[in-house]
């Protein structure tokens, strides 16, 4: 199963593809459609309504866009959002099959306030510890560091570490499903 960017089989829409390859047939479906054969396959519930978007503010009372995603997979479902600005935030909430989507919601929009409200880089510029995500960015093609929304890289990541040459350091990897606090 990859991701493309072509017409679905079943709607004829163009949007983001997830193929399926079955039985040497590659089949494309755009998230709705996917999310439709996936809810039959997997007997579970799609909510009436799923937001495309959402805006949330932050601790300055700033907006933030959040586009949304959910899609369901044979294990589990997926809820999440990313933010469309040019700040990174991005939160991701997973969920068992029969899990309720509006409890997903919640727990997702709770998630994205405290993200928005703890702030670990200091307007100085400094931290004494960092939450974020590691993400790929196109622009650069490489990895980055996100933290309070903003991309590093490890170039920059390394510069501020060097200050604290000779300290201890405790680096733990969680789930982007997962609350890293």
């Amino acid at each position: 199963m990859g991701y493309d960017s072509d017409l679905c089989d079943i709607c004829k829409r163009d949007s983001i593809l997830i193929n399926v390859t079955s039985d040497n047939e590659e089949i494309s479906y755009c998230q709705t459609c996917y999310n439709k054969m996936m809810s039959e396959l997997t007997d579970t519930e799609i909510p009436d309504i799923i937001p495309k978007q959402i805006d949330i503010m932050d601790a300055h009372r700033k907006y933030h866009t959040f586009n949304i995603e959910f899609i369901i997979f044979t294990h589990a479902k997926f809820l999440t959002a990313r933010e469309a600005g040019p700040t990174k935030y991005s939160c991701m909430v997973k969920g068992e099959l029969d899990e309720d989507f509006y409890c997903m919601w919640a727990e997702m929009i709770e998630r994205m306030k405290r993200k928005m409200v703890k702030k670990y880089i200091n307007p100085d510029g400094s931290w004494d510890s960092l939450v974020g995500n590691i993400e790929y960015n196109t622009e650069r093609e490489e990895l980055s560091v996100i933290v309070d929304g903003m991309a590093f890289t490890w170039e920059e990541l390394k510069e501020n570490v060097s200050t604290y040459e000779g300290w201890q350091i405790k680096i733990e990897f969680k789930d982007a499903s997962e609350r890293a606090e």
